[in-house]
């Protein structure tokens, strides 16, 4: 039996890029953002880390929700490492330009997940059927466990169904 509020082991828990500098609480709100697509373009597998470039709209976004006192934590499926296509460490780079065109821009993320299992991947440690793969609620969870959040006063928002089932963990708690 796992230590993990998800139930994942420490090999099939969500990775963490961006801690929060600072602790989130109950009481602020949380939107939990996905990556591409919603804060960037969509192109599939991202081999090149300049080729990601953020949606128009998104700074803008972050930005007000940032100045409404939104913090903005990023949830987003990675299986290019479970399929063999590049490691974690290209994630991760992916992951900091992603941050470094907010932050230029004027907007703060607070932290961002990732979960870079499949289980159809083809590199074994990362082949498998885990709880924090969208559409299941792991990430969200283990990341309202780890940063204090208060789920009912948070939202997703992402392009894909997998991002609003995902979600509808947040609208089945109950308020404090």
């Amino acid at each position: 039996m796992s230590d993990h509020p998800t139930g994942n082991s420490p090999e099939s828990a969500p990775r963490k890029d961006k801690k929060p500098e600072r602790a989130l609480g109950g009481r602020r709100p949380v939107v939990f953002l996905d990556r591409d697509g919603t804060l960037n373009e969509e192109l599939g597998y991202i081999f090149n880390v300049d080729d990601l470039a953020l949606l128009p709209d998104a700074l803008k976004s972050v930005v007000d929700l940032n100045h409404a006192g939104v913090a903005c934590i990023v949830v987003t499926n990675q299986s290019g490492p479970a399929r063999g296509f590049y490691s974690e460490e290209h994630v991760r780079k992916l992951n900091d330009r992603l941050v470094r065109l907010l932050a230029e821009g004027g907007a703060h993320v607070d932290a961002v997940y990732y979960c870079p299992h499949h289980a159809e991947g083809v590199v074994a440690e990362y082949a498998i059927a885990c709880e924090c793969r969208k559409p299941k609620p792991g990430m969200i969870l283990e990341t309202a466990t780890e940063l204090g959040i208060n789920l009912t006063k948070s939202f997703m928002v992402g392009d894909r169904k997998s991002d609003i089932k995902a979600g509808r963990v947040l609208t089945a708690q109950e308020g404090p």
